[in-house]
């Protein structure tokens, strides 16, 4: 018996490993893919409530509030819908692309007029980019799942030769 197996802690780190190896393995394939842009979108939601918030205390008007709790709930209304029909990630990225595209104009003209990046930090750009990559991938593995899911809807018919075709034709 080695010391490894007498000390706890070193157990604990094992099972934290093999758990860490599990979740990696889990997120490659297509389930994994989609349930990780499941996450996403629910972040983004999350994060543009807290924005709104702040937003609101700095004075923000009732269009900007607006606008931000209609996009929050069509990414909601995706989040909740996508668990049962794979298409809900398509709408949620086509969403999620277009306010990103509000979000560069938006940042643009900050920039513009006040001579200071703003939001527009390193860090916007990269929580950005990678949620937008996650919602992505989720929307190619929902593609995969969906395709995987028909294949398995087909009958025995459709799969069997007709026994009275001639194929020596």
């Amino acid at each position: 018996m080695n010391e490894q197996d007498l000390d706890p802690r070193a157990q604990k780190r094992q099972a934290r490993k093999q758990e860490q190896a599990r979740l990696q393995a889990e997120a490659k394939t297509p389930q994994g893919a989609y349930k990780n842009a499941r996450g996403a979108l629910l972040a983004i939601a999350v994060i543009n409530l807290a924005f709104l918030l702040l937003q609101s205390f700095g004075g923000a008007s009732l269009f900007d509030i607006i606008i931000v709790l209609v996009f929050v709930g069509l990414l909601t209304t995706c989040w909740v819908l996508s668990k049962k029909h794979y298409g809900w990630m398509t709408a949620a990225l086509v969403i999620f692309s277009i306010d990103t595209v509000f979000w560069i104009i938006n940042a643009v003209l900050v920039l513009l007029a006040s001579g200071t990046a703003g939001f527009l930090g390193i860090g916007g750009i990269f929580l950005r980019v990678m949620l937008w990559v996650l919602i992505f991938n989720g929307f190619k593995a929902g593609k995969k799942l969906k395709a995987q899911q028909q294949q398995s809807h087909q009958t025995p018919a459709e799969i069997v030769v007709n026994p009275w075709e001639n194929h020596n034709q």
